[in-house]
């Protein structure tokens, strides 16, 4: 056997060709298997993270949904002791109402008895009387779109009461909602 074929065997190493293989095969498995290790260490550390983030923003989540009940609980009580003032103030001033009726009423005494017929007035002037009536339209709408409220100019040159728009949008978000 001559120095070439030997070389050729070998594949110019000292190791014949398939050892030579096989020992490159055995550490491209190895780097694989490392990178397989570090590629699930990433998935579990990412995993990880990611459920941290997660539990932080669900427990602020619902810190915040606590606060909110809470402040819709003291709203609620707010507004039945607010209703409940209204009744009572409502009451108190029919109550009124009556005791001034009454009062009025006392203080007229007893239907007086009739009078004598008056003198007869002038006569009314001949002719047609005319009534004169002006057509008032709407010239222009107004609108506030940050108010929610509109209100309409009239040809005439006034302007209508504004017409606040608001608690009718509300109820309809909280219907469709």
């Amino acid at each position: 056997m001559t120095a070439l074929d030997e070389a050729t065997k070998r594949n110019g190493h000292a190791e014949p060709v398939t050892r030579a293989w096989d020992a490159r095969l055995a550490a491209i498995e190895q780097r694989l298997v490392e990178i397989a290790e570090t590629g699930e260490q990433r998935v579990a550390i990412l995993r990880d993270a990611f459920a941290d983030f997660t539990a932080a923003e669900l427990a602020q989540r619902d810190g915040e949904i606590r606060t909110l009940k809470q402040r819709i609980a003291e709203l609620e009580r707010e507004l039945e002791q607010k209703t409940a003032v209204d009744q009572r103030v409502h009451e108190i001033a029919m109550r009124l109402e009556e005791r001034a009726a009454g009062r009025d009423e006392a203080k007229r005494g007893p239907p007086g008895l009739k009078g004598d017929k008056g003198d007869r007035g002038e006569r009314g002037k001949n002719g047609i009387t005319k009534i004169l009536r002006q057509t008032v339209s709407i010239e222009n709408w107004r609108v506030d779109t940050q108010a929610f409220t509109i209100a309409a100019e009239l040809s005439d040159g006034s302007a209508m009461p504004v017409l606040n728009l608001r608690p009718l949008f509300e109820s309809y978000h909280e219907q469709v909602s």
